[in-house]
Formats: structure tokens, C-alpha cells, sequence
């Protein structure tokens, strides 16, 4: 590729044709899924029949054709474990993502082996507990550096999660569930769970329900869980209102005049802003995995208040540069004629200054080779104007 040479180029080819085998969904020492290929452990399309191509120990498949065949082999397999034992089959999406290639493409495998499609949205699903450790959570919260202290704390409230649901596990059968799979629609990896089919309350022909009932028609009890019903939602808008004031109010002051600096909440509101408003579900899930805490089971007063407990400068300055990073603008719009642009490539060039150059000098070295051969054009034509004149 001479000067063309990118690392980037040769990393995006091989994320592309290769295939981490210590992540697959079969066994790699399986000389009998395809048996005409053997087993993996000894092909030589396995990076660590090859020395060290991908690092030391590192087993990687390069022929992604035989991968492919093999992925597809065990989830057929699968599927005729699952339709001989009476179990559920569940992909491992929801309805509302039900429509990219993959899971398009597992649904319709599924479909031609005559199993009953049902999504996430459909069950009620238990995977097997999983017991919290004080490493697992500090292998979760990486990016943050918590005390001893606060990792008990979390630990302590896992701890008290993980027995519900040992506990509720533990039930399971007794409470309708059964065995059954999901499959990863990408990867093909399998995991046991029990599960049951989510059932909606059957409607009662002889009575409408309590909203479509007038307050005269109900019951007692039903009248009583009308007037709550009633109540929240009347909550809800009085919250509605009362913010849109507050905000009205806030527009209107000096507020945005003030000059002390920021503070903590203040920095904390801006990272929700940031995180909400400004990054894709796809940067949240990629470059800011487990950014608010765990999330689960809390409401999201508690997910705010849980982030301002544990919040340091360094969250709001990564999302800062993060966000700067995409909010540039391309085209016809560059690092000379944009203000938006020309205050980013100058505040960037200090923390990649040699990553910079080396691009700069790369243009350099075309712009100049360009221009000689326009100066030379020019000259040429300067030249045959004279003779002309001349003539």
C-alpha cells in the first residue's frame, strides 16, 4: 500500500474476516460438527497454529467461510435439541429491533424448522443468579475509582438482590416456568434459563374496565382504584406544569449570567444532558457501557442521585471531548473556514500532537507535489503564450 498504509485499514479487514474462537458458540475441539473440516484446535486457519499473529495464546479463526458453516451447524443442532425436548427457543431481541439482518435471518432459520416464535417481549424469563463478588464489581465499575467502602455498600445491596433471586429461582417451576434457550442472533451463543409465556389478563365480556366505566357503575373497591388511578395522573400534570414553570422562570433570570463556576449538581445535569440528548444509543452502549451505575431496579430519580454520589470531574470531561469529537462539521466545512471546526483542531492538537503532524505532513507532501506540477503547467503555457506573441 506504500504511503496509502493506514493501520486502521488492516484492522477493519481482519475485524471483518476473523473470528475470536474462545468466544464461539461450539466446541473447538469438535472434530464432528463438519466433519469434512475437523476440528479447529488443529486447523491451520487458527492463529495459534500459526505462532503469534493476534498475540500470545490467542486463538483466532481466519477463514471465515468454515466459521460461518460451523456457526450454522450448532444452532441447527440446537434446534433439534430444543423441538425433541419440548423446549422454548428464544432470539435474543425484542420486537422493536426485530427487523436488522441477523435477527431477520435467525427468525426465518427458525421459522423453516418449524419452531414457535416468540421474543423477549413475550416472556417472562429467570437466568440462573449469578453471586456478586467485590471483583465483579469493581471489574464493572473500572471506570470508576471507588473506595473499599463504596464497594461494600454496593456489595451489600447485591448481595440482598442475589437472595430475591435465588430465591425466586429457586420457585420457578413451581410458579409455571420451564427450561428452556436464548440464543444470541448474532453470535449463536446459547444460554439456559427457565421461562414462561407472559399472559395477558383475560377481559371479562360482562364488564367493561374500570376506566371505561362511569364512577355511578363501579364497585365500591373499584371506585376507590378509580380515585387513586385518578389521582396520580393528576399528579403527573400538576409535575408537568410545575417544571414547565420553573423552567419559564430560570429562561427569564440572570441565571445564565452568573459567573461562578459550574457546580458539582450543575456538571451532573450537564452529563445527563449530554448523555440523553447527545449520544446515540450505540455510543452509549460502546464507549460509556455501565456510565450511570447499575441502573437496574432503580427508578430514575434514584439512577440521578446515584450518579451525583459517585461523580467526579473526570465523567463530565469525557463526555465533554466525546461529544466535541462528533458535533464537528465535514463537508464543504473544514479546520480553516468553520468556527466550530478551527476551535476543535486547536484545542485537540495538544493531547495528539504527533498523530496530528504526521497527518498534516502526509497532506503537506501532496499539496506540494501538486503544486510543482501546476507551477510546471504553468510555466509550460507561459512559454507557448510567448512564442505565440512573438510569432
Amino acid at each position: 500500500m506504500g504511503k496509502e498504509f493506514k493501520e486502521w485499514y488492516v484492522q477493519n479487514a481482519c475485524n471483518r474476516q476473523a473470528f475470536d474462537l474462545e468466544k464461539a458458540p461450539f466446541k473447538t475441539d469438535d472434530a464432528t460438527l463438519v466433519a469434512k473440516v475437523g476440528a479447529c484446535t488443529l486447523c491451520p486457519f487458527n492463529s495459534i497454529n500459526q505462532g503469534s499473529l493476534f498475540g500470545d495464546g490467542k486463538q483466532i479463526c481466519t477463514k471465515s467461510s468454515c466459521y460461518a458453516t460451523k456457526k450454522t451447524k450448532t444452532l441447527l443442532n440446537l434446534i433439534d435439541e430444543v423441538k425433541k425436548d419440548g423446549r422454548l427457543l428464544i432470539p435474543k431481541f425484542r420486537s422493536y429491533n426485530s427487523d436488522s439482518q441477523d435477527n431477520q435471518l435467525i427468525l426465518s432459520i427458525m421459522e423453516e424448522n418449524g419452531l414457535e416464535i416468540h421474543l423477549l417481549d413475550d416472556m417472562d424469563i429467570l437466568t440462573e443468579p449469578v453471586k456478586p463478588t467485590a471483583e465483579s464489581i469493581r471489574n464493572e465499575y473500572h471506570w470508576q475509582d471507588w473506595t473499599d467502602e463504596e464497594v461494600n455498600e454496593e456489595l451489600e445491596e447485591r448481595r440482598e438482590s442475589y437472595n430475591e433471586e435465588v430465591e425466586a429461582y429457586a420457585n420457578a417451576p413451581d410458579n409455571g416456568y420451564s427450561k428452556g434457550v436464548i440464543v444470541d442472533p448474532n453470535t449463536y451463543v446459547a444460554q439456559e434459563a427457565l421461562m414462561k409465556v407472559e399472559e395477558e389478563a383475560t377481559p371479562d365480556v360482562h364488564s367493561l374496565p374500570i376506566d371505561k366505566k362511569k364512577m355511578d357503575d363501579c364497585t365500591p373497591t373499584e371506585k376507590i382504584q378509580k380515585m387513586n388511578t385518578r389521582e396520580v395522573r393528576k399528579k403527573e400534570l400538576e409535575n408537568n406544569k410545575q417544571f414547565q414553570d420553573v423552567i419559564k422562570m430560570v429562561r427569564e433570570s440572570e441565571y445564565h449570567n452568573t459567573k461562578k463556576t459550574l457546580s458539582t449538581d450543575e456538571m451532573v445535569a450537564f452529563c445527563f444532558t449530554l448523555f440523553e440528548n447527545h449520544l446515540s444509543w450505540y455510543s452509549q452502549r460502546d464507549f460509556f457501557k455501565g456510565f450511570l451505575g447499575n441502573t437496574e431496579k432503580k427508578s430514575r430519580a434514584e439512577v440521578v442521585e446515584q450518579f451525583r454520589k459517585n461523580f467526579k470531574k473526570e465523567y463530565f470531561h469525557k463526555l465533554i471531548r466525546f461529544v466535541m469529537a462528533r458535533q464537528v462539521h465535514f463537508g464543504e466545512l473544514n479546520h480553516t473556514n468553520n468556527h466550530v471546526n478551527i476551535a476543535f483542531y486547536t484545542a485537540v492538537r495538544p493531547y495528539l500532537k504527533k498523530d496530528i503532524e504526521a497527518i498534516e505532513a502526509e497532506y503537506e507532501e501532496k499539496r506540494i507535489k501538486r503544486e510543482k506540477r501546476l507551477q510546471e503547467r504553468i510555466a509550460k503555457l507561459e512559454r507557448e503564450n510567448e512564442l505565440l506573441k512573438s510569432a
